[in-house]
């Protein structure tokens, strides 16, 4: 279709006619837009008279540029304009001028862009006028200058109001909304945007309406709603792919919240899908480049986020973008000093950029002046104080990770003034933002990973507790930051119900699979069918809401009252030395255990003897990898421990120790815990008055069937779950509210998706996913299958797998191995673990009678070193 159309002369009265039939064209191009551009098409192959042909060549010229094809776009919106020009109305002419001007500035052709813009305001008058202006204002809010887009907007607003025109107000309530946001005033964006989308949705403007729910996605970021904010993108999203409608901004702000919950692997694949679409704005690219050099510094890769970071300069300079540009030289600084490139330059190429953020009001300015202050720290440079002062004042920011930076940059410059107290001070109160962060996601997965914001603030916490050689403090500040994400209440399984057909879904996958690896036949389809349906579930888990407030803090008086007799090691990291705090009756004493290097070459040694004997490898046991581990990992610390029980809480990377193998643990009650919190937690646990037992085994499993045998005989009432029957869904029916359940399974660690990690029951895997369904979870629990005890760190101090979801579900206690075990090995050890269990003891006594009990063969003792007991 040619660009002009060949126009001839109509009657005045058909002219007129034609005119009536057009106008509408220009709302449809932003409601159904494949529709206005057909109904254009056909207007044109009719030669209208100039007026009408230059709306319908600008109604396509808005449907292509918002479809990011701006090439086309300006071709169709100068031909608009060369017939509004001849058109002789003045009016026309302004209102093309405006839309021509947009696209321009969305090309990356800012000056000439406003310069098209200026000339329309000098044309324009009355509705036009305030049409106009509604559309500068959005260009002014798009290159960051949000004071003057607030003048023009508001002005807009009186004159499209006197006019009548609902659609255009609309229009200028959501420009108005996204000024308020880059004010940082989100209240009134919201209650912009709600108006906004009210409006659109009464006038059938469906693709505006999309727009409004975005936006209102964006907002909802704003105030830490992440759930929220993703639901209301997702629907923006469906929206717009019943629409046919592209849009960058949808990968842009998504992103930008994977990245803050800490997806940065989705966050990196999203953006580079993103970036490989041909229908791209160069603003939209330099915005998606910024964004991905964010990502990639967030994963550890500095030298190519340096490098995105500097494209993403160069394009912003070239659409002379000045708010974007800070923010991108602002990322280049930031990879430079991950890099260790740190020198008085950089410092006071940061300073300026901190200013500059500073004069435009965005929160950005809280990251600058903590750079700059980390840089000035450092190299001990005059004015450091004052920046960190600077970031300090965001501490009574609205959003919670604004207050977290600026707590930080409180605690290091107390601690940089010697000012112990107001440091450890300011420490705590950064945790509890950081808290309040965490507190609106409703899985403990996202929970873990917001973690990574308050890492800094633990570090420097723990450091300046150890400075002291206050074991008190140190044990405190250890607690305040570890585990913190399964101290919060389960959602309602009712609100994780959209999750539960993906899961359906993976486990018929995986059946498929297997079939397809027992047949010889290539699984890579189905694996990324896999990752896809993975993903799903993982999007649909990020939008669930907390379930409450957190529970169960740190309280040295209420571990003290239930130690009884029993001690505690709590193990802390502080820089790369292991530190141990021991809590003997009322007692707290601190000792220096060692390199952390050795302890975790130690950890792997043990558990490289533990999978080689339990796979069946005829090794001798080593009679030294149990002192060895117990020198790297306790020191010193074994010598103030008394003759009572020992509740140990590792560090999460030390975990799944087998604590069992040292010396000075394996004739004793070892108990396993995330946080000394989460250990007086489970002893406070009350058990169901009915003491149901529920038996369940996996499929090919040797010695399953004999190991359920066996305990059936011990508990001759108990729910018993096998073959056909040991489904998932009836698992967790049998589960729910269940006094002690003993699970004979194969187990399943992912490592790259701990969340994924399962239990292999008839019909497939039954994941952590699933576990968090259940509304009760089982008193005590015991899981007989290899790596079951296993956990991925994440975060600050967090640990993702089966044993810490069901510990952060409400399980009081929980048996399971920490390496791979012997199956046959495994049913002498389980039958006299609920022996022990049958005669009233707890679990980590009852676990203790059962290893002694073990026989004296490696795979025996093997089998007995790698079960631990989790919690009571």
């Amino acid at each position: 279709m040619p660009c002009v159309a060949t126009l001839r002369q109509p009657s005045r009265r058909a002219a007129a006619g034609e005119a009536t039939a057009v106008d509408e064209l220009l709302h449809v191009a932003l409601s159904r837009p494949a529709e206005a551009v057909r109904r254009a098409e056909r207007v044109l192959d009719a030669q209208p008279e100039v007026r009408v042909a230059s709306i319908a060549h600008q109604t396509i010229g808005i449907v292509r540029r918002d479809n990011g094809d701006l090439a086309l776009a300006r071709r169709e919106l100068r031909a608009s304009l060369r017939l509004a020009r001849r058109s002789g109305d003045q009016q026309r002419v302004a209102d093309v001028l405006a839309t021509l001007g947009a696209a321009l500035v969305m090309a990356g052709a800012t000056a000439r862009g406003f310069a098209h813009l200026e000339e329309a305001v000098h044309l324009a008058h009355g509705e036009t006028l305030a049409r106009v202006r509604m559309r500068f204002a959005y260009l002014l809010r798009a290159v960051g200058r949000h004071e003057e887009a607030l003048q023009e907007v508001n002005g807009a607003l009186v004159g499209i109001r006197r006019s009548g025109d609902r659609v255009w107000e609309a229009r200028a309530l959501n420009s108005r909304g996204l000024v308020h946001l880059g004010r940082g005033d989100v209240a009134r964006a919201e209650r912009d945007l709600d108006c906004a989308y009210a409006l659109f949705t009464a006038e059938d403007q469906a693709l505006e309406a999309a727009f409004a729910v975005h936006n209102r996605g964006v907002t909802a970021y704003s105030r830490n709603d992440v759930p929220l904010a993703l639901r209301l993108l997702a629907e923006a999203g469906r929206s717009y792919e019943r629409l046919a409608h592209f849009t960058p901004d949808l990968a842009i702000d998504r992103s930008s919240i994977l990245l803050a919950v800490g997806l940065t692997g989705e966050a990196v694949e999203s953006i580079e899908t993103a970036l490989r679409t041909d229908a791209l704005q160069p603003p939209k690219r330099a915005e998606l480049l910024l964004i991905l050099a964010g990502a990639l510094l967030a994963r550890g890769e500095p030298e190519h986020a340096e490098r995105h970071a500097a494209a993403a300069v160069n394009l912003f300079r070239r659409q002379r973008r000045r708010y974007w540009l800070t923010k991108a030289r602002l990322a280049v600084a930031q990879a430079r000093f991950a890099q260790g490139r740190v020198d008085g330059r950089l410092y006071r190429q940061v300073s300026m950029l901190a200013e500059e953020l500073e004069g435009l009001r965005v929160e950005e300015a809280s990251l600058a002046h903590l750079l700059a202050g980390r840089v000035g720290v450092g190299q001990d440079l005059d004015g450091h104080e004052s920046h960190l002062l600077a970031a300090a004042r965001y501490r009574r920011a609205a959003a919670p990770l604004s207050q977290v930076t600026g707590w930080l940059a409180q605690a290091m410059l107390c601690e940089a003034r010697g000012e112990h107290r107001g440091a450890m001070a300011a420490c705590t109160r950064g945790l509890e933002a950081l808290t309040d962060y965490c507190a609106v996601f409703g899985t403990m997965e996202f929970r873990a990973l917001g973690t990574r914001h308050g890492l800094e603030l633990a570090t420097i916490g723990l450091r300046l507790a150890l400075r002291k050689g206050d074991a008190r403090a140190l044990l405190t500040a250890g607690e305040r930051s570890r585990a913190l994400s399964l101290t919060f209440p389960p959602v309602a399984p009712e609100a994780d119900l959209q999750a539960v057909s993906e899961l359906t879904a993976l486990r018929e996958l995986q059946r498929r699979t297997d079939d397809a690896l027992a047949s010889g036949a290539a699984t890579t389809a189905l694996q990324r069918e896999r990752r896809s349906l993975e993903g799903a579930v993982r999007s649909k888990k990020l939008m669930l809401r907390a379930g409450g407030r957190r529970e169960h803090r740190f309280d040295l008086a209420a571990l003290t009252e239930h130690l009884d007799g029993s001690s505690l090691v709590e193990l802390v990291e502080v820089g790369d030395v292991l530190q141990a705090v021991v809590v003997t009756g009322r007692q707290v004493r601190l000792r220096e255990v060692g390199p952390r290097q050795s302890a975790v070459t130690a950890l792997g040694t043990a558990r490289f003897t533990l999978h080689g004997i339990g796979r069946g490898v005829p090794l001798p046991f080593p009679p030294r990898v149990g002192e060895d581990l117990q020198s790297a990992l306790l020191g010193p610390a074994a010598d103030l421990l008394g003759p009572g029980p020992v509740v140990v809480s590792p560090p999460a990377r030390f975990h799944g120790t087998p604590w069992g193998l040292m010396p000075a643990l394996a004739h004793r009650p070892v108990s396993v815990t995330p946080s000394a919190a989460l250990w007086v937690r489970a002893q406070r646990a009350t058990a169901p008055a009915g003491r149901r037992v529920v038996l369940v085994g996996g499929p090919r499993l040797d010695g399953g069937e004999l190991e359920l045998r066996a305990l059936r005989a011990r508990y001759p009432s108990a729910t018993v779950l096998h073959g056909a029957d040991a489904t998932v869904e009836r698992v967790l029916d049998a589960l729910d509210g269940a006094w002690l359940a003993h699970l004979a399974t194969h187990g399943v660690f992912r490592p790259d998706n701990p969340m994924f990690s399962s239990l292999t029951l008839y019909d497939g895997p039954l994941t952590v996913h699933d576990l968090e369904r259940l509304r009760r979870p089982p008193y005590r629990i015991v899981l007989s299958a290899c790596d079951s005890g296993t956990g991925s760190p994440t975060g600050a101090e967090e640990l993702l797998g089966l044993q810490s979801a069901l510990i952060g579900l409400g399980t009081a206690g929980i048996a399971s191995s920490v390496a791979e075990v012997n199956d046959r090995a495994t049913i002498r050890l389980m039958v006299d673990l609920h022996a022990a269990l049958s005669s009233g003891l707890g679990l980590p006594q009852a676990l203790c009678d059962a290893r002694r009990a073990a026989g004296g063969s490696p795979v025996e003792r093997a089998t007995a070193a790698a079960f631990m007991a989790f919690g009571v």
